[in-house]
């Protein structure tokens, strides 16, 4: 009863303080970045109007929500959708906080309050972006993953396909998430067979995008210039690892001893980290031109530009990768079949040429959901350090100094 009492005052104070958060924007009805463009697309769907703009690069699933709601309660300014957006923030953290007792529930408060203030999510709590309703789903679709009940998680995980399409990677770590559960590495055609039958919702999920891609010819609906279809690029993932140290660094810090005896057990870890270095050197570049513009602006294009402008810099923005590889070789997920979000966050990657924070959202979110607890000197020193950044980030973008 105690222990209801402590969540209850908890998620009291987290919504009295996200409100108080949302009541700046909600006065604003200036757009932020490409909330212009989201806008105007349930603009249109509220006014009957289904053409899709040619800067939506997405299905406009969102939008079609958004556009429903707002007619319903005759909403029609930015910051009333922008209420919208809030609500299925707030929805997303009560999700979370079951996810996370389903898997650990002593640490799920502790979860929670890092996944609450996570510094490159939070800021999107409050704004019309797709990224908080399309985690929102991939979160739902994973309750139900893991309360067994397949089907109607595969549904959801195709829903989610339909609010951004690289969502069905995420399809594809819960039908192989299942095949592990179920078999482990046993694998031969018959018992594959037999598990498709089994597991048909999610071969539906795949039919449906591969229909979709070949009669939208690519995975990009609008803007498929700057979103190539059938394009790999490694940069994103260098840059989600570079992020990883500072925005895990107390964990990091804690896995120091760790890592140096990971190396003195290991030599061949050393040519591992050369041979990454030497793809990173040919791989990492700059070259998008939505990355290599408004420096001042985005805070992201910033850090890229800089670092990339120079050899030097560029060796040095490879230590902290470096350093990255080898702590999250030590972290601990509280199941084996929890690992899978490792490949799948780099098929998540791979084909985005624009290097863009907003994607490693879902990749960081099973991590914090996933990995073992550690000391409470580094849980309790990721949560100061996330709400610090957190409102650091948040008066910036609500002031409109830089944007991530």
């Amino acid at each position: 009863m105690k222990s209801k009492k402590i969540i209850f005052i908890i998620f009291f104070i987290i919504l009295i303080g996200f409100i108080s958060a949302f009541n700046l924007f909600i006065k604003d009805n200036n757009y932020i970045v490409n909330e212009l463009d989201h806008y105007y697309q349930i603009k249109k769907f509220m006014d009957k109007d289904f053409t899709i703009l040619p800067n939506i690069t997405m299905i406009p699933g969102y939008h079609f929500v958004l556009a429903v709601l707002s007619s319903i309660f005759n909403l029609y300014s930015l910051s009333s959708m922008r209420l919208l957006s809030f609500i299925f923030s707030i929805f997303s953290i009560f999700i979370f906080l079951l996810l996370s007792k389903k898997i650990y529930k002593e640490y799920s408060i502790i979860k929670t309050l890092q996944y609450c203030f996570f510094p490159i999510l939070f800021p999107f709590f409050f704004l019309v972006y797709t990224d908080v309703f399309s985690l929102l789903l991939i979160l739902c679709s994973l309750y139900f993953l893991l309360d067994k009940r397949y089907k109607v998680a595969g549904i959801i995980a195709i829903l989610s396909f339909l609010v951004r399409q690289n969502n069905i990677v995420w399809l594809a770590f819960m039908f192989t998430f299942i095949y592990y559960e179920k078999y482990k590495f046993k694998f031969n055609i018959k018992i594959f067979m037999n598990y498709t039958k089994t597991q048909w919702i999610f071969i539906i999920g795949f039919i449906i995008f591969i229909i979709f891609v070949i009669i939208n010819k690519g995975f990009a609906i609008g803007d498929k210039v700057m979103h190539p279809a059938f394009s790999f690029h490694l940069s994103n993932i260098f840059f989600m690892l570079f992020l990883f140290f500072f925005l895990f660094l107390p964990l990091n810090i804690s896995n120091f001893p760790k890592v140096i005896q990971l190396i003195k057990k290991n030599k061949k870890i050393i040519l591992l980290i050369i041979i990454i270095f030497t793809i990173y050197m040919f791989t990492f570049v700059n070259n998008h031109p939505y990355n290599t513009q408004w420096t001042s602006k985005f805070l992201r294009n910033w850090l890229l530009t800089y670092f990339t402008s120079t050899i030097l810099l560029k060796i040095l923005f490879f230590l902290p990768i470096a350093y990255s590889v080898l702590s999250i070789s030590l972290i601990k997920l509280h199941k084996k079949s929890f690992y899978l979000i490792y490949p799948f966050a780099i098929l998540y990657l791979l084909p985005s040429w624009l290097i863009e924070q907003r994607y490693y959202l879902i990749p960081f979110t099973l991590l914090i959901l996933f990995r073992k607890k550690e000391s409470k000197l580094v849980e309790y020193s990721l949560i100061i350090i996330y709400i610090v950044l957190s409102l650091i980030l948040f008066c910036v973008t609500e002031r409109r100094i830089f944007f991530l």
